[in-house]
């Protein structure tokens, strides 16, 4: 141990790590400092950003993360939009499951998120923004099996696998009451992993048109692939839950830059754009 954890054990008065456990745990204590560290590089990050502001200057660094239906319904052409009014802009975009997102988003280390909004809203230090509740529908290939019948109800679904990502826990409930099923349920997070995990929207695509899988969608994504022939809505009935909802999430203490706030404005007009269309 360095002399300088030494010292500050003996500040403190006890330990700052449990070494009778494998692998090495902080202690409550340590705990404390590391929060704090987070924090102070959370706000060091922040001063420099505002620094760059003061200058003049968005020659800094912007992380954007999103889950696959943004990303391909308004993000990454949002993202090229900003590149073109921000060309010495460095520009970071993940894409990721919405949980994984949420966390990041809280910890400073995103900006900005384009996700499913259900955990976000439930955190205190989070700001959200919804800019997509359209209805889903369950679409499959134009030859699937499903496609073939008259009508199809949620029983037949069970016959195939369903093909997508995590499902929140607000469609969770309402998939439980229709006795379908499309993955394994997690009892902790309260979510649904479908039975093909798929987080790239182009890699489901192709999932869907070569095999028997079906996945979930709103409409507006597969304009091209209906009209090309390609792929069909399965109609299940009108389910007013049965929606996406996803938005912005960022920390309510984060100054949002001249380009973060063109990125947002630009999500809106495309995603109000799709709508119409």
């Amino acid at each position: 141990m360095s002399s300088a954890l030494q010292k500050l054990q003996l500040q403190i008065g006890d330990k700052l790590f449990n070494r009778d456990v494998k692998p090495l745990r902080a202690t409550r204590f340590a705990q404390v400092f590391i929060d704090r560290g987070r924090q102070i590089a959370f706000e060091r990050n922040e001063i420099l950003r505002d620094i760059d502001r003061l200058k003049g200057l968005e020659s800094g660094k912007l992380t954007v993360a999103t889950g696959m239906f943004a990303a391909e319904g308004s993000v990454e052409k949002a993202i090229s939009h900003v590149v073109t009014v921000y060309p010495h802009l460095t520009i970071e975009l993940l894409q990721n499951g919405w949980q994984k997102i949420t966390e990041s988003v809280l910890r400073g280390t995103t900006d900005l998120a384009v996700i499913e909004l259900g955990l976000a809203e439930t955190i205190p230090e989070l700001e959200t923004e919804l800019v997509n509740g359209a209805p889903c529908f369950f679409f499959c290939r134009v030859d699937h099996p499903l496609a073939k019948q008259k009508s199809v109800t949620w029983a037949d679904l069970n016959a195939f696998p369903f093909a997508g990502n995590r499902l929140a826990e607000r469609l969770v409930s309402h998939l439980k009451n229709v006795d379908v099923d499309l993955g394994e349920y997690d009892t902790g997070h309260k979510v649904i992993t479908a039975k093909i995990f798929v987080e790239n929207y182009s890699a489901l695509l192709r999932v869907i048109k070569n095999s028997d899988a079906f996945g979930m969608t709103f409409p507006g994504l597969l304009k091209n692939e209906i009209a090309a022939g390609e792929i069909v809505l399965l109609d299940l009935g009108s389910h007013p839950w049965l929606t996406t909802r996803y938005g912005f999430v960022h920390r309510k203490d984060r100054q949002m830059s001249p380009a973060l706030k063109f990125f947002m404005e630009t999500v809106r007009k495309i995603e109000e754009e799709n709508a119409a269309s």
